[in-house]
């Protein structure tokens, strides 16, 4: 208004047609946020579509956002030979777990050993789908998993025990 004429601030049309402009540009503002949101995979929402039809992946809308965002991830860094360092950065995608892989070369397996994290990761079905569209064909695979043993259970005190269930005690360290 500083830049106008003095008498359009008087003026109730005048003051009414500027504020559906400013409605029209805050709407047009956010499209074009919203917009940009989309390109990048961490902050895409509906854009999720087209980057997992970019890498041919089948949407799932029942599938959280996060979950989505990890499979396109993991789809992206996944291209090329498998490697054991494909495999980690598959399974930190996914589980945010560190992995051992264990190779048995004589017998086409791997062991994909959570050492990282206790019990079930999070994710580790969709882990396990990358997995499988990643790996060579003639390899198999399991996964190992890490629980609290019975000796970290008797060296600890009856206090850091107590604390939870028996499952949630398996699944996490007692120090």
């Amino acid at each position: 208004m500083k830049y106008l004429p003095g008498y359009y601030g008087k003026s109730k049309i005048f003051s009414s047609l500027l504020k559906v402009y400013e409605n029209e540009l805050n709407t047009n503002n956010n499209a074009i946020s919203d917009l940009q949101d989309q390109m990048f995979i961490d902050t895409a929402t509906w854009g999720l579509e087209a980057w997992e039809k970019e890498l041919n992946i089948n949407t799932d809308f029942s599938k959280p956002y996060d979950e989505r965002r990890e499979f396109i991830k993991s789809k992206l860094r996944g291209t090329g030979n498998c490697t054991i360092e494909m495999i980690k950065n598959t399974a930190k995608a996914y589980t945010n777990a560190e992995i051992e892989v264990i190779e048995d070369n004589a017998n086409y397996s791997f062991v994909v050993k959570f050492v990282s994290v206790r019990g079930i990761p999070k994710n580790v079905q969709t882990f396990k789908s990358t997995i499988d569209a990643i790996k060579p064909a003639h390899m198999t695979y399991s996964l190992e998993y890490t629980y609290t043993t019975w000796g970290e259970v008797k060296a600890a005190a009856w206090s850091q025990i107590k604390k939870g269930t028996w499952e949630a005690l398996k699944t996490r360290e007692v120090i």
